[in-house]
């Protein structure tokens, strides 16, 4: 809605709305690919969840 605003157009506004679509579907994968890769068992932490040593 916004791209129309600002552009007047209904065919600028729909690429820029395809565009995003692609692009957010692209970074989102790339996101959760990123974040697979670290490592979650971090050394020195007991699994118990209390704070008593």
């Amino acid at each position: 809605m916004l791209s129309f605003i600002f552009t007047g157009s209904v065919k600028v506004a729909g690429s820029i709305a395809g565009a995003e679509a692609i692009t957010k579907m692209i970074l989102y994968y790339l996101d959760e690919r990123a974040w697979s890769v670290i490592r979650w068992d971090q050394q020195g932490q007991t699994g118990g969840g209390s704070s008593s040593p």
